[in-house]
């Protein structure tokens, strides 16, 4: 693993292109005389200081690492959330700390209430221009970019460049980075509103140590009243072979759905080796979603062939699921997946059963599931010895493996008690049967419990406790589960946290027979650190989950749930307000209205919507001027007030 020294060249090139940007920024006409309202308009930020230090165990590499961190976010008026982090990390024990991550700018930041833009400088999620998501069975890997990023949007157009070196995220270390020896520079545009069709091109060259090569993408997006055809293809000059997905896909309101196809070819490589498309697939692809106040279902599946060079597979995978919710406090779901790969030598399902209840009453929440596994097992011979490995869906086996089958039964059950201001306690109990047949026939059961306390102690200090040990046993032998970590958090001054926490591994069977030991032992981590918080602005009551804010700027939605008694539409004098009425914003949004009627949704963000009152929620005896729900559009920092009133029948 290496990590990036801080040059001097870019250490200079940074600070100017920062000096030159805030210079620009102050130039804006508009924001200037708007700054004075961050002292009543809500808004957060933090600052954090933490250390740190991380084994993995069976002799992976050690880390400590030294961290300090800033965050401003200004939700409602768009001004964006301003971020700086930086993160001194040594690559083995002992070793000198050096930059393992750094970050300066702000993302969705609204210069004018129609155009908005992200500037980075460090380490950051790298776009070039295509969505990470188009369909739901077809998503972009993610990769992140140690250098400049620009950006500038509004609801028409965007436009990007980007240079500097790809990186992807430490799988020991969140917040670093480590690098992936490919420079690259490159720019993308998109063009077009949501109402219309809309077009993107990007283009990024790359050099490593393989030599130069360019990735090209090209996507276009066609509404069709409610649903929208959508189309990408890239192009890789190192493999020299296009890859694209086409489909149709509707994602509003309650009904979704999407078909389409996709194709992969094999050796595709899509930004560097260590993020690269499903390669070797040519599949179709469906998918059918029902998603309402009270209860959800879903069928999705797709089918075609895997290629792995000369040899070719085909796979059919598809999944039944959806959940019932009695009320807001009690929810039903389970699904069933399942999928099969054939081919020459190879005749494999894997079958994936699960079934889960939950129950919420004030503080407390009781949980139970039921899950099952059936798959194939592969047994590696490697210098002599059978090693047992999963066999993932699509990947080429070696010529020495041979098949076994494995099916696994697991039932846990856990509650979770917190009462405002008092001992918080949880727990739960799991109890996996696993047995294999075919090539190696053995039985492994698993048993495990885990306690979680969260304690309330003198000078503002609260301490929270996990701890989960069982034993696995079979084929004669028995090995111990065990894990546990503590944290303790320290209010000393107003506003300020002060925290120290630990965790601990330890199990000896590996991971496809236990289910449980996903690090290899021992391991363990240690942190501490403290942080900042403060807030300015009132904002109103929350209840319930909100939208989180998004790319084209967000504003405020709230109103009050009333009987109008005078029949007038507007709530005055003599008007009942209704508590504990559910709303739902577009597609899962739900709140409560409270003691006074309101309701409120801090971060919406700016476009079309739609709002829906539960029936079942209000008393019988009322009916709603509006049974088939509501439409209303946001701008960006509308603060928008939509009244409900409801009638006697």
């Amino acid at each position: 693993m290496r990590t990036w020294g801080t040059g001097s060249d870019r250490l200079v090139a940074s600070w100017i292109t920062t000096a030159i940007f805030l210079l620009f920024l102050g130039l804006i006409p508009g924001v200037e005389g708007e700054v004075c309202a961050w002292e009543v308009e809500p808004g957060y930020g933090r600052v954090r200081l933490w250390q740190g230090i991380e084994n993995t165990g069976a002799g992976f590499q050690r880390f400590k690492y030294l961290g300090l961190g800033v965050d401003l976010n200004q939700p409602t008026l768009n001004y964006g959330n301003w971020q700086f982090n930086f993160v001194g990390l040594g690559e083995d024990w002992g070793a000198k700390p050096r930059l393992g991550y750094g970050l300066f700018g702000f993302r969705n930041m609204w210069l004018r209430d129609d155009l908005a833009a992200d500037f980075m400088v460090g380490d950051s999620y790298l776009e070039t221009g295509v969505s990470r998501m188009p369909f739901e069975h077809f998503s972009v890997p993610s990769q992140n970019l140690r250098g400049l990023d620009t950006r500038l949007y509004d609801g028409k157009y965007a436009m990007g460049v980007h240079a500097g070196n790809l990186t992807y995220m430490s799988y020991l270390l969140t917040e670093a980075f480590v690098r992936s020896d490919t420079d690259m520079a490159g720019f993308f545009l998109r063009l077009g509103d949501l109402q219309k069709p809309r077009l993107g091109i990007g283009l990024d060259g790359f050099s490593d140590n393989l030599g130069k090569r360019y990735l090209s993408n090209f996507h276009v997006i066609v509404p069709l009243g409610g649903p929208e055809a959508k189309g990408f293809v890239w192009y890789d000059s190192r493999s020299s072979k296009p890859a694209g997905v086409v489909g149709v896909r509707q994602d509003k309101g309650p009904t979704q759905w999407e078909v389409g196809a996709s194709y992969v070819p094999f050796g595709f490589i899509y930004l560097t080796e260590n993020a690269s498309l499903s390669s070797g697939q040519s599949l179709g692809f469906a998918t059918y979603r029902e998603s309402r106040l009270r209860y959800n279902y879903y069928l999705e599946g797709s089918g075609g062939q895997l290629s792995f060079g000369q040899e070719k597979n085909a796979l059919v995978r598809g999944t039944l699921g959806g959940g019932w919710r009695f009320s807001l406090r009690d929810t039903l779901g389970g699904s069933l997946g399942v999928s099969w790969q054939g081919g020459e030598d190879q005749n494999n399902w894997h079958l994936l059963p699960s079934l889960r209840y939950s129950r919420v009453k004030g503080a407390f929440n009781l949980y139970s599931q039921l899950l099952t596994d059936y798959y194939t097992l592969k047994l590696v011979n490697r210098d002599g010895l059978l090693v047992a490995q999963p066999a993932p869906l699509g990947g080429a086996q070696p010529e020495t493996s041979q098949t076994t089958r494995i099916f696994r039964l697991g039932e846990e059950i856990g509650f979770d008690y917190s009462p405002p201001g008092a001992t918080r306690w949880g727990g739960s109990a799991r109890f996996d049967d696993t047995r294999t047949t075919g090539n190696l026939a053995t039985s492994y059961r698993t048993a495990t419990a885990e306690v979680r306390v969260g304690k309330y102690l003198p000078y503002d200090t609260t301490a929270d406790l996990s701890v989960r040990s069982g034993y696995s046993w079979g084929q004669n032998q028995t090995s111990a589960i065990h894990s546990g970590g503590l944290r303790i958090s320290i209010n000393a001054f107003e506003n300020w946290l002060i925290f120290v926490e630990g965790r601990l591994w330890y199990s000896k069977l590996p991971q496809e027979v236990t289910g449980f030991a996903s690090v290899p032992n021992p391991a363990y981590e240690a942190r501490s650190g403290s942080e900042r918080r403060f807030t300015w602005g009132e904002a109103a009551p929350v209840h319930g989950v909100f939208p989180s804010t998004g790319l084209r700027g967000v504003g405020t939605l709230t109103g009050v749930v009333f009987h109008d008694r005078n029949g007038n539409g507007v709530y005055d004098a003599g008007d009942i307000p209704l508590k504990d009425t559910v709303i739902r914003l577009d597609d899962g949004f739900i709140v409560e209205t409270d003691s006074r009627g309101r309701y409120y949704y801090p971060n919406v963000v700016a476009g079309e919507h739609s709002l829906q009152l539960d029936p079942e929620s209000y008393p019988v005896h009322l009916t709603s001027k509006f049974p088939d729900g509501m439409r209303c559009k946001i701008f960006p920092r509308e603060k928008r007030q939509i009244d409900w009133p409801l009638s006697g029948k």
